[in-house]
């Protein structure tokens, strides 16, 4: 007698078909459905505190680990660029080195005085010195200067004579 439509309810030219002990049993049937489901429990506001606690604890891990992750990659890439910088620097220590090596032989001394315009000895500038007999000194003439000062400056004095 009853079409049950979904909508629980009775449509105007149903009225007329109830009979009261249908409508006592489709009472208890409607009970029924309504215990049957599980009613939503409230939460109490301890409940709703720790909530929004773990929320908040949560939310604080997650902007941790973000910031330590970003600290990370500043520290990559800092590594990154310090690792090129060490193999730029390594190379050109290199190259410079193979200069060094490379600057001291003959060549490189000879081409670099054909830069600075110097020119060979010739025969005439040339001038030979026999030393077969013994090396030995001879003070010409004392400085009366005997001071730290004045012996630092006298030996600087003959280096620069030797040198030049």
């Amino acid at each position: 007698m009853f079409e049950n439509d979904g909508s629980n309810a009775l449509k105007p030219n149903d009225y007329a078909l109830i009979i009261p002990e249908q409508a006592a049993e489709e009472a208890a049937r409607r009970r029924r459905r309504r215990a049957a489901k599980p009613r939503q429990r409230q939460l109490t506001s301890q409940q709703k505190s720790a909530v929004v606690a773990v929320t908040i604890a949560l939310f604080a891990m997650a902007l941790t680990v973000l910031m330590f992750k970003a600290e990370l990659n500043t520290d990559y890439k800092e590594l990154s660029q310090s690792k090129e910088r060490l193999e730029t620097l390594s190379s050109r220590a290199e190259q410079l080195s193979s200069e060094i090596e490379g600057g001291g032989s003959l060549v490189a001394v000879e081409e670099k005085a054909a830069e600075l315009g110097l020119q060979q000895a010739s025969e005439s500038q040339k001038v030979y010195i026999s030393l077969g007999g013994e090396d030995s000194g001879e003070i010409l003439a004392e400085d009366s200067g005997t001071g730290g000062l004045s012996q630092f400056f006298n030996k600087v004095a003959a280096i620069a004579e030797y040198l030049y």
